[in-house]
């Protein structure tokens, strides 16, 4: 974190205004929540002391919160999500085009756009995923990029057989997101009779 002219002075008088407040408070919770003991586990007295300590960071003005807020493109919940909601794995398709749905917990952008934890869905329609590190490649009938933002597809002429489809979330320069964000799903194509 670096420091701003002028904060560093307001940032220690913070700290100990937060170190005052904890010292005065938590001693007599610890007291009031060791007689209780028996009913509230260890866990659930450090539980307390911890909001307590974060309420008390917050109205002391404990930091500036925006530099040092966790980015949105980190954490556990980042890596977001995509899904193939049509076809279903398993499905038997009748007929020579292939309908794909798709929705995601990713926000989904025309390709270019480098917004961070953004990006746009590709398809793998029997191709194996490229490598984490290199660009989404574009292959007719195959590897179809959908840099328009779009959710659905349409694969068409598509000959009766097995088939995995693969839904990949790439950056704006179709490089995949780390970590994958990817589904797969399963299904046969049967001739119209």
């Amino acid at each position: 974190m670096s420091a701003r002219p002028g904060r560093g002075t307001r940032h220690s008088l913070a700290g100990l205004g937060a170190r005052l407040f904890l010292s005065s408070v938590a001693s007599p919770l610890e007291s009031h929540l060791r007689s209780f003991q028996p009913a509230f586990p260890t866990m659930m007295k450090n539980a307390s002391l911890s909001v307590l300590a974060s309420f008390a960071l917050a109205a002391c003005g404990g930091g500036d919160t925006q530099s040092e807020a966790m980015p949105e493109s980190e954490g556990a919940d980042a890596a977001g999500t995509v899904t193939i909601v049509t076809p279903v794995s398993g499905a038997l398709i009748n007929g020579s085009e292939i309908n794909v749905t798709l929705s995601s917990t990713v926000e989904i952008l025309p390709a270019g756009d480098m917004t961070p934890g953004t990006g746009h869905h590709h398809l793998y329609l029997n191709a194996d995923l490229t490598p984490i590190d290199q660009p989404v490649p574009t292959v007719p009938g195959s590897i179809i990029h959908m840099g328009d933002a779009s959710s659905a597809y349409t694969f068409s002429d598509v000959e009766p057989g097995e088939y995995r489809l693969i839904a990949v979330v790439a950056d704006g320069v179709h490089m995949p997101l780390d970590p994958w964000v990817v589904d797969t799903v399963t299904f046969t194509v049967e001739a119209n009779e």
